[in-house]
């Protein structure tokens, strides 16, 4: 095997499984969703137009 193609699948390895590990950190559940949102504020800046935006959850 090669320097590059052993690189490569080093890289494909590492990338499945931060992608298996970021799938499973989702919350599936409604409610427990909605509880953690409840009056939660998140301030940004859209990077394209560099526009400030607030989203608020009641």
């Amino acid at each position: 095997m090669t320097k590059t193609s052993s690189t490569l699948l080093a890289a494909l390895v590492l990338a499945g499984a931060a992608s298996g590990a970021m799938a499973q950190s989702f919350m599936t559940d409604k409610a427990e969703v909605e509880k953690l949102l409840t009056g939660a504020t998140f301030k940004g800046v859209y990077l394209r137009t560099q526009s400030a935006y607030t989203l608020e959850f009641g």
